[in-house]
């Protein structure tokens, strides 16, 4: 453990790099491009009416009937549900 302590002082001893002076113009510019939308508001706000219209139109539209398939949602037959396994009525 004293050897990763000795490394580490003599890294804080050393002068710094001056590749490092010019980072921050590079990280501002990369931090910039990150804050730019990805959409413009007009087309945020096209995409924005289409999915109201949508909704508004999937829920004016009939649904079909339903059919006469089994009542129960993975189609496991009634008599294999725990309730009447274990002898209870539904």
């Amino acid at each position: 453990m004293t050897d990763l302590d000795h490394l580490l002082a003599g890294l804080g001893d050393r002068p710094l790099d001056p590749r490092l002076a010019a980072i921050d113009a590079s990280v501002f510019a990369g931090l910039e491009a990150e804050q730019r939308p990805a959409l413009s508001r007009g087309a945020l706000g096209v995409l924005t009416g289409l999915a109201m219209l949508g909704g508004v139109l999937a829920t004016a539209w009939p649904a079909p009937a339903a059919l006469g398939g089994s009542a129960t949602p993975i189609g496991v037959p009634r008599e294999l549900m725990p309730s009447t396994l274990l002898g209870e009525e539904p």
